[in-house]
């Protein structure tokens, strides 16, 4: 027997199916003796689980109950504001909801003053000076206090003598 039948001859116990379906299900069950077994076994458990199951009783009404959660939510909201400005003056109440939420934005915007970088340039500086027989790169970083200066001929290749150009200045 597959596992929808015996779903079916389980809702049919419990009255779940339409007359049609429960028709057909109470005619398996007539002439099916596994049906049968299961019908029988599933009417006992359902017997037993009932006969054992424990009567529980709420000892007050389900409106009671909630009126009385309700009364104590109330309760507490009224409590809840008077003991937090008790005892604080009108000042130190006004500072404490406005002054606190300014000093953590100035706290934020002080940490950001302090991440953020201070510029976006780069601090050294690149020159390109060309000219009809090569050029000259100057790179200047006073950060690390490094000075390039590269020769290149009209190809972009390095020259090894610059003495041998002649219209490039020379620095001093």
């Amino acid at each position: 027997m597959n596992i929808e039948l015996e779903l079916k001859i389980q809702a049919w116990l419990d009255n779940e199916l339409s007359a049609n379906e429960a028709a057909e299900v109470a005619a398996l069950v007539a002439t099916n003796t596994e049906a049968q077994a299961l019908a029988a076994e599933l009417k006992s458990l359902k017997a037993f689980v009932h006969a054992n199951e424990p009567a529980l009783t709420v000892p007050e009404s389900r409106e009671f109950y909630w009126s009385k959660i309700e009364r104590a939510i109330a309760q507490s909201e009224r409590v809840a504001p008077q003991s937090e400005s008790a005892g604080l003056s009108p000042i130190f109440a006004w500072a404490r909801s406005w002054l606190a939420p300014v000093a953590g934005l100035a706290a934020m915007i002080a940490v950001l003053i302090v991440i953020a970088p201070r510029s976006s340039e780069p601090e050294y500086s690149e020159t390109d000076t060309p000219s009809e027989g090569g050029g000259v790169i100057h790179f200047k970083d006073p950060a690390s206090g490094m000075t390039v200066i590269w020769f290149y001929d009209q190809a972009g290749n390095p020259i090894q003598n610059p003495d041998s150009i002649d219209n490039v200045e020379k620095p001093e």
